[in-house]
């Protein structure tokens, strides 16, 4: 049994490894999981920012160039739909350079940004050194190569290496966007504030090729068009966003100031307050400059370090970076039931194998039992069998010449003959309960000639022992049972006490009963050594034999009161087993007092 409970504990341990490796690599794959539901959701929100972003854009860019010029009495169409917080004002600066400031209604009358951003845009035109390149319409050769550099970032992206004309979508900042012609209701406007005869032709819609072909004028080689925004960064935390506007006078720059803490502010605002991220991680909006960086932070007050997320934002928001920090993302569905689901597997496995060591700890110890068994079963056999012959060869020798010696070496081989035959009996009656084929015959008896049937057969023994048996029988009761059971039961416990309260200067042995309610309470009560008070709930298993001196010592089978209890239940009672208040014990069997409906119940293990 030691070197089984050894391999029970080698396979407990190599069961251990992989259940161990299995949860690493499940919480591993949960993390994995969490983390990358969390990019999934950082770069969502990005890709928010950058929405609020290109439709801020986009509206710049498609707004008509005569919003930007002051009409009659000094008012231009931007003053009244500057509504935004963060929005300083527009600004246009002549082809002259001359600068006409519209001051939007939410920035103060006399906010001098507006002028500083003149002067900046003016400082970082002269700084630039290059002449820019004359815009040319969508269709032309320069259109040609910006398709051939789409397709060139289309198969450096991810669905281009594995799919083949599958682009991703590009983003509104992303798309690399072409000047445009100014349309005919804009050139007017232009034409309105130019000098008369600037611009008598300049916005025709001519083809390509047109003005070689028919010779004309050089002022027609001028072409009105509208470059894409550009950004230049103003030193009190401000931003220019502007745009190119050609006329046949000149270049006219148009755009408008943004206050960039108001934006960050703003972006937050639409985009990550009151989101369900923003409880557990913290945002960073950050503007970046050369005069300086400024930053807001929004979100979870302080996160340890963790998983952490960040873009940078196309032109002409260049100068803008987003970062997203989480120090514990939130569990998974899946995580909360794989810590569920990981104890409750652990303490299958650890309650398998327990039961396993258990049930073959059971078999050995059954083993054993059986064993012993045999092994009692032969002694017991042997030993009136070998008196039976003795005293049989004495008679035969003539060693008894008396006939009172004679009876008296009758009296010892009938004896010895009735326990062979009671010995035998309880053998052949506990295999026919252990196969179920018993059948209990159950009817009213008198529980007084029942215990005087007992004392009868056992008279030879209880006198040979030296035992006297006292029987308290109330008068007329009567139980329900099956008679030559309840007779081996109480002769079973008898021979019991017999066996185990030789030594015991007291040998009295009580036989009593009760009624109670709708059950009869048979008592057997000696006076021996009782029973050690860690075997009382074992003493009716088959084979069990306590482990001490006296068990020991004193012979036996072990199905004695084993037998005991599978007759008490197969005839519907039970048995109980306690030490009295001084010496010696008490077996108890209850049996009910009428006949139950199943009248052969097979015996409970």
């Amino acid at each position: 049994m030691k070197r089984f409970a050894v391999l029970m504990a080698v396979f407990a341990v190599v069961l251990t490894v992989p259940f161990g490796w299995l949860a690493l690599r499940a919480y591993g794959n949960l993390d994995r999981e969490e983390q990358a539901e969390f990019q999934f959701f950082g770069e969502a929100l990005f890709d928010r920012i950058e929405e609020r972003m290109a439709a801020l854009l986009k509206r710049e860019e498609e707004r008509p160039v005569g919003d930007y010029l002051v009409g009659p009495g000094g008012s231009s169409p931007l003053a009244s739909l500057t509504g935004e917080k963060y929005i300083v004002g527009y600004l246009q600066l002549d082809a002259d350079g001359t600068p006409r400031p519209i001051i939007g209604a939410a920035a103060a009358p006399d906010d001098g940004r507006l002028w500083r951003a003149a002067l900046e845009f003016q400082r970082f035109s002269s700084n630039r050194h290059e002449q820019r390149p004359a815009p040319s319409p969508a269709g032309d050769g320069d259109g040609a190569a910006e398709k051939k550099g789409r397709a060139r970032d289309r198969d450096q992206a991810l669905a281009g290496k594995y799919f083949r004309g599958a682009a991703p979508p590009r983003g509104y900042l992303e798309q690399q966007k072409q000047p445009r012609y100014l349309k005919a209701e804009e050139i007017a406007q232009l034409a309105a504030q130019a000098p008369a005869g600037a611009v008598s032709d300049a916005g025709r819609e001519r083809e390509p090729g047109a003005i070689a072909k028919s010779g004309a004028a050089p002022v027609l080689a001028y072409r009105s068009w509208v470059a894409p925004m550009e950004a230049v960064p103003l030193p009190d935390d401000a931003l220019f966003l502007f745009r190119r506007v050609g006329t046949g006078t000149g270049v006219v720059v148009q755009g408008l100031v943004l206050d960039v803490g108001s934006f960050l502010d703003e972006l937050q605002s639409a985009c990550f307050a009151g989101e369900p991220v923003a409880a557990f991680s913290r945002l960073e909006l950050t503007f970046l400059t050369p005069h300086g960086d400024l930053s807001r932070r929004f979100g979870a007050a302080s996160i340890a370090s963790g998983l952490e997320l960040e873009r940078r934002f196309p032109r002409p928001f260049g100068q803008f970076r987003a970062r997203l920090g989480a120090g514990s993302l939130p569990p998974s569905p899946g995580r909360s039931l794989l810590n569920r689901l990981l104890p409750a597997l652990g303490g299958v496995l650890a309650l398998g194998l327990f039961l396993i060591y258990r049930s073959a700890r059971a078999i050995h110890d059954l083993s054993l039992r059986r064993s012993g068994f045999a092994s009692s079963v032969s002694h017991e056999l042997k030993t009136p069998l070998t008196n039976i012959r003795l005293y049989a060869d004495m008679l035969r020798e003539g060693v008894a010449a008396s006939p009172e010696k004679q009876r008296r070496y009758l009296d010892v081989i009938s004896s010895e003959s009735s326990r062979l035959t009671r010995l035998i009996n309880a053998v052949l009656e506990f295999s026919k309960l252990e196969k179920g084929s018993r059948v209990f015959d159950l009817r009213p008896h008198l529980l007084s000639e029942l215990a005087a049937e007992v004392e009868e057969v056992l008279a030879g023994q209880l006198k040979q022992e030296g035992f006297e048996v006292r029987r308290e029988l109330p008068d007329g009761l009567r139980v329900v049972c099956d008679r030559e059971a309840l007779v081996r039961i109480l002769i079973s416990c008898v021979e019991n006490s017999i066996k185990f309260g030789r030594g015991e200067p007291l040998r009295q042995i009580r036989i009593s009963a009760e009624k109670k309610g709708r059950e009869v309470i048979l008592e057997v009560a000696d006076s021996g050594p009782g029973i050690a008070g860690s075997d009382l709930k074992r003493v009716f298993e088959d084979f069990f034999r306590g482990d001490d001196s006296l068990t020991r010592k004193t012979e036996g089978t072990g199905i004695g009161l084993a037998l005991v209890r599978q007759l008490a239940q197969g005839m519907g009672g039970r048995v109980e087993a306690r030490n009295n208040p001084g010496r010696g014990c008490t077996i108890r069997v209850i049996l009910p007092d009428r006949v139950p409906d199943q009248r052969n119940p097979a015996p409970q293990p």
